[in-house]
């Protein structure tokens, strides 16, 4: 561990070294006396280890939804004549807690009426618009759960973004503010630069806002009905969940919930793959794109254009239930390891190499599937996730012979129950997850 000892020269370092940071207490402080001596850890200045000191000091990340799991509705709410308190109930019993209703400018007015139509409902609001004009007036709101920024950047638009940031960071250093960004299949005119891991690397290093989103809608379905899965779904994963446990920002990722423009959500496999593709790669939210049908499009969405809900509502809701329920195991997981095992594994993702101790065996027959070891508090996690569209996978699960502790399945309810492992078959769309604590026995 780098250290370095000061001698102390005079009450202006002091100062200096004891001015609050940006966001939530995002590094340590420290008391220096004049005329003495103090060590300062460099961990308590570089946390995210590769050279980057300051820019880390803002990407301190509180949880805006608290002790629940962070579900969000894009354009949850379209018309504005729709804002009332029974639209956010509706939403609310389909399981979300974070509505982004519109991505474009609202006026004062507008955005007030929709945060006093959802207070008392259990969802929060990230607000559109100028977020220098209302900031001021709303920073206080207890509704506002983020500001948002941007949707899909170009990286020359980096610095602009973060020197907006500071603006915004100067009214208000509380609310997490909001960014997407784009997918790997996105052109090199949209990222504005021909390598996709430097751009979302530089957003990270630049903006800091402590979290990075990017959206991916990876199931598509052909003129001729041929369903298929987008070959960059697993790296754009693989990437981005890299980036962020090298910067210490958690992964928002999301989930089509609206057939448009080939993608399909049409099967009830289709969004619970994205789902728990995204949770095994240590996704800190889940977000929908869409909730609400945007006019012109074909759909279907969970609420069609006409405001009537939809099959694809049951679906989500379903769904966001079974979320919640594994929400003491996910919310503030981290990422031992993640990759893949089996015949097939995915274009540009991990192999799963380094089985955790209490296995002595984890074996996928067929093209296999996602294994991702997550760690939450002292209770470890192993989740696999069927990779295929198209068929079940059989796996089989040993535990390591002088393993005292036990490990116990995790069902979709969140209870534990006994397990011997042993020879299991996880269906498309979904996956096997299991709970063990070392110190269990101790």
């Amino acid at each position: 561990m780098k250290h370095k000892t000061l001698q102390t020269w005079s009450t202006a370092l002091m100062i200096l070294l004891t001015l609050p940071s940006w966001g939530q207490g995002a590094y340590k402080a420290i008391t220096l006396t004049p005329g003495s001596t103090v060590t300062i850890q460099a961990e308590d200045y570089n946390t995210g280890g590769r050279g980057i000191a300051y820019t880390n000091r803002q990407n301190n990340y509180v949880c805006p939804t608290g002790d629940r799991f962070p579900i969000l509705a894009w354009h949850s709410i379209l018309p504005a004549e729709e804002l009332t308190k029974k639209r956010f109930e509706e939403l609310a019993e389909c399981g979300f807690n974070l509505s982004l209703s519109s991505v474009w400018g609202w006026d004062k007015a507008t955005m007030l009426k929709s945060m006093d139509s959802c207070r008392g409902t259990g969802v929060q609001q990230i607000l559109p618009g100028s977020i220098l004009d209302v900031a001021p007036e709303f920073k206080d709101n207890d509704m506002v759960a983020c500001w948002y920024l941007k949707d899909e950047p170009n990286y020359s638009e980096y610095a602009d973004l973060r020197a907006y940031k500071d603006r915004v960071r100067a009214i208000d250093d509380t609310h997490q503010l909001y960014l997407n960004l784009f997918p790997t299949y996105a052109s090199e005119t949209q990222l504005g630069i021909n390598d996709y891991s430097k751009y979302v690397q530089k957003y990270a290093d630049t903006i800091g806002l402590g979290i990075i989103s990017y959206d991916h809608y990876p199931i598509k379905v052909s003129s001729k009905n041929v369903t298929s899965l987008r070959t960059d779904y697993y790296e754009n994963l693989q990437r981005v969940s890299a980036i962020c446990r090298a910067t210490n920002q958690p992964l928002w990722a999301f989930c089509c919930s609206t057939s448009h423009y080939g993608y399909s959500v049409t099967e009830k496999w289709m969004m619970r793959l994205q789902v728990f593709s995204d949770l095994a790669y240590g996704a800190q939210c889940i977000q929908y794109f869409t909730y609400w049908l945007p006019t012109g499009w074909e759909g279907p969405a969970p609420i069609g254009a006409d405001g009537k809900r939809t099959e694809v509502y049951d679906l989500v809701k379903t769904l966001n239930q079974e979320v919640r329920n594994l929400t003491p195991i996910f919310l503030g997981a981290k990422v031992v390891q993640v990759g893949h095992i089996g015949s097939s594994i995915p274009l540009g993702a991990a192999e799963f190499k380094k089985r955790p101790e209490c296995f002595s065996t984890i074996k996928a027959s067929g093209t296999g599937c996602l294994v991702s070891h997550l760690k939450n508090g002292d209770n470890e996690y192993l989740m696999l996730v069927n990779h295929s569209i198209t068929n079940s996978q059989s796996v089989r699960l040993v535990k390591s012979s002088g393993v005292s502790y036990n490990i116990h399945q995790v069902t979709p309810e969140g209870e534990l129950t006994e397990t011997n492992l042993g020879n299991f078959t996880i269906k498309v769309g979904d996956y096997l997850l299991f709970q063990w604590n070392q110190n269990e026995n101790n």
